[in-house]
C-alpha cells in the first residue's frame, strides 16, 4: 500500500469520526503492523481538521525533530530498502531527524548500491544458514519480503490453505535476495523515470502498462536468479555481494 492510498483511508476514517489512533489501528489490522504510525496519522488528521484535504506533502520545515525509536526500528524491519525521505514521510518527521537517528543506531545508508545498511555478524549468519538446503530444494517455494501486507493475518491464512508450498523466511536487510527488489522494482524505476502523474488513475494505468510490457520469460528469469544469489550469499559468508 502506497502513501497515497494510506492517506485516502485516513481521510475516510476521519470523515467517519474515528480518532487518528483508531484509524491507524484499523489500517494496520488489515494491511499489517507498521503500515502507518500513530504520529503520522495524527499529523494528517490535523491537516484534515484545518480544512486541508490535499494528499500531497507540505514543505518539511518545522516538522517534528523527535520520533519514537521503536517506530523507526519497525519501519526499517518492514521495508529495509526505504530511503530517509520515505521513512520521514511514513513517520511524520523531518528527514534530517531520520538521518540523525540512523546514525545513533550505527546504520549506514549505502547510496551507490541497493544494499541499504551495513550488516551485523548476526544478520549475515541468518542470511546464509538456510540457503545450502534451499538450493537443492525441488518443491514449490514462495519468496516474499517482510512488508506489512505480506505479514497481515489474512495473507497468512490464505497462504496456509495452499498445499505443497513452503514460504521462505526472508532475512532483514536483504533486498538483494528478493526478486521484487533486484528485478521488478529496479526495472520499474527505469520505466517510470521522468514521468509525472496527476491522479491515482494515471498511476494505475502506468502500472498496467509496465506489467503488460514484460514477456513471461522476463519474470521467469528474475525468479531463476534467486538460486544463484543464494550461492553468492554462501560464498560471501552472508555479506552483500557485488553485482
Amino acid at each position: 500500500m502506497n502513501n497515497f492510498e494510506i492517506r485516502v483511508l485516513l481521510r475516510h476514517y476521519w470523515k467517519k469520526g474515528l480518532s487518528a489512533r483508531a484509524a491507524a489501528a484499523k489500517i494496520c489490522e488489515v494491511e499489517g503492523e507498521g503500515t502507518i504510525g500513530k504520529t503520522a496519522a495524527i499529523k494528517w488528521f490535523k491537516r484534515f481538521e484545518d480544512g486541508d484535504l490535499d494528499f500531497e506533502n507540505k514543505p518539511r520545515s518545522g516538522r517534528p525533530s523527535i520520533l519514537d525509536e521503536e517506530d523507526l526500528r519497525a519501519a526499517l524491519e518492514d521495508e529495509p530498502s526505504s530511503n530517509t525521505r520515505d521513512l520521514a514521510d511514513k513517520l511524520g518527521v523531518a528527514q534530517q531527524t531520520v538521518v540523525n537517528y540512523l546514525r545513533k543506531f550505527d546504520f549506514v545508508y549505502k547510496k551507490p548500491r541497493q544494499d541499504p545498511y551495513e550488516l551485523t555478524e548476526a544478520q549475515a549468519i541468518r542470511r546464509v544458514e538456510r540457503y545450502p538446503t534451499l538450493i537443492r530444494q525441488e518443491r514449490a517455494l514462495l519468496q516474499h519480503d517482510n512488508t506489512p501486507a505480506h505479514r497481515a493475518n489474512l495473507t497468512k491464512e490464505n497462504l496456509g490453505e495452499l498445499d505443497g508450498i513452503e514460504v521462505l523466511p526472508h532475512p532483514a536487510y536483504s533486498p538483494d535476495l528478493a526478486p521484487s527488489d533486484y528485478g521488478l522494482f529496479r526495472s520499474m524505476v527505469h520505466f517510470f523515470r521522468g514521468r509525472r502523474f496527476e491522479t491515482f488513475d494515471q498511476v494505475e494505468a502506468a502500472r498496467r502498462e509496465f506489467f503488460e510490457s514484460k514477456e513471461p520469460h522476463w519474470y521467469r528469469d528474475q525468479i531463476r536468479q534467486l538460486a544463484e544469489r543464494w550461492r553468492k550469499v554462501i560464498e560471501n559468508d552472508g555479506l552483500y555481494f557485488e553485482e
